[in-house]
């Protein structure tokens, strides 16, 4: 006989609290019932949703090619990325405040030192000798008037009287055309004779000068009056007459060599040669050496010329010799002197730019007889905070940008910044100190 179990419930229990709980049993299994149907609804989409891409991968396959070279692309991105990573560095530089110390002091050049001594304030010299000789052709600048008179001989004719007749020194003379020649001396013409019956005139052959110089004079043969006998009988009983041709004069100007042309000549080809070779000795000094102008000392060793004062000539040759000598020294030790000279005078706390340092000498003595000069120095250069690089890289190592130019433009040395990343999109400064680099800059 089949057994049944019965749930009995006392009749002392209330029945009430029985059903709201069977209810809410029931509304659970129901509710799982739901939940179950919904998620096996929602598995079947999704599979089949899968079902659908599998099939639609399949009849659209993506090209080989393009897998390639979006492969390729994300590679190079990422290597890219990462390089940028690795690699980044930055590019920092800084003008620091700055000013300007100048000192004075003194340096000797010496020929007979072979290195430089700093604290002795002496470095090495080389005597440089240089020669040249000139020879110039000068015109002479004198004027001198050179005048002849024409000279001849005439007749003097006597047919006045059978007296002699004597005339003074300088008696006139004018020929046909007009020229006056003179007696140079006195003389006395004889009187008329008679020979076979006939009037003889007295006669008698003089030299005679032209009253003025000049070529017009030299006339052929002619005939004279004596003007003083003018207005008497004796001025058609006494003449002359010249059978051949006079000569010797003329009126020319030549030039003539002056004092001042001798002394223009020596003077102008002196400074002449000694320019040129001055600068024939700057062109052999070598673009390391340095040398000062006002130590350059040049001496005339000739200066002479054959021509005289006073002579005939329309030019002249006058040569001169000259002797050049300055001493060169390095510019490098010249450099080093006053960069060391100067940093020594900078105090604790400070830097010397030594890009910045410039040297303003002049020769306080000059001396190359004994291979040597003194210079007088002024050294100046720019001095600036002797800031820590390595604690500022520590202090900028991983901060942005906009934190570093924060950072820089508060402290006080420094007064302009630059900050240049590499890559440009980098915005900021690695953690790595070594890849920070840090450079002074001094404006001039």
């Amino acid at each position: 006989m089949d057994k049944k179990v019965i749930d009995i419930i006392s009749p002392s229990k209330d029945r009430s609290s029985f059903i709201p709980a069977l209810t809410e049993a029931m509304a659970r299994k129901k509710s799982k019932e739901k939940n179950s149907k919904e998620e096996k609804r929602e598995k079947k989409i999704k599979s089949e949703t899968k079902s659908v891409d599998r099939q639609a991968k399949k009849s659209t396959p993506v090209p080989r090619k393009i897998i390639l070279i979006s492969v390729f692309v994300l590679v190079l991105v990422s290597v890219f990325v990462a390089g940028s990573f690795f690699f980044s560095k930055v590019n920092i530089k800084i003008w620091p405040s700055t000013q300007n110390k100048a000192t004075n002091t003194t340096l000797t050049v010496d020929q007979s030192v072979q290195n430089p001594d700093f604290t002795a304030k002496v470095i090495p010299g080389e005597i440089l000798t240089k020669e040249k000789t000139a020879t110039q052709s000068f015109p002479a600048t004198g004027k001198l008037l050179k005048e002849e008179k024409a000279q001849g001989k005439i007749t003097v004719y006597n047919t006045y009287s059978s007296q002699p007749q004597a005339l003074i020194a300088t008696t006139r003379f004018v020929s046909v055309d007009g020229k006056i020649f003179r007696t140079p001396g006195k003389i006395t013409v004889p009187g008329t004779t008679y020979e076979n019956g006939k009037l003889v005139p007295g006669s008698i052959e003089i030299n005679v000068v032209a009253d003025e110089a000049g070529s017009e004079y030299n006339i052929g043969p002619s005939t004279f009056s004596i003007p003083g006998f003018a207005g008497t009988d004796k001025y058609t009983k006494f003449y002359a007459k010249s059978f051949t041709s006079f000569s010797g004069g003329s009126s020319q100007q030549s030039l003539q060599i002056t004092k001042v042309d001798l002394e223009n000549a020596k003077n102008t080809l002196t400074n002449q040669t000694k320019q040129e070779n001055e600068a024939a000795l700057k062109s052999e000094i070598q673009s390391s050496a340095s040398y000062l102008d006002k130590a350059i000392v040049t001496q005339v060793l000739d200066a002479s010329t054959v021509a005289k004062e006073g002579d005939i000539a329309q030019s002249f040759d006058y040569q001169v010799k000259v002797s050049s000598k300055t001493i060169v020294f390095s510019k490098e030790d010249l450099n080093k002197f006053s960069q060391d000279f100067l940093n020594r005078e900078v105090v604790s706390g400070e830097k010397l730019y030594l890009a910045s340092v410039k040297t303003d000498l002049s020769p306080q003595t000059v001396n190359l007889a004994a291979g040597k000069i003194i210079l007088s120095l002024i050294i100046s250069g720019q001095i600036y905070p002797d800031i820590n690089l390595t604690d500022l890289k520590n202090n900028l190592a991983g901060k942005s940008l906009k934190e570093a130019k924060l950072f820089l433009e508060a402290q006080s040395d420094i007064t302009k910044t630059e900050v240049e990343f590499w890559p440009f999109w980098v915005k900021r400064i690695p953690e790595n100190t070594n890849k920070i680099t840090l450079e002074i800059g001094i404006s001039p």
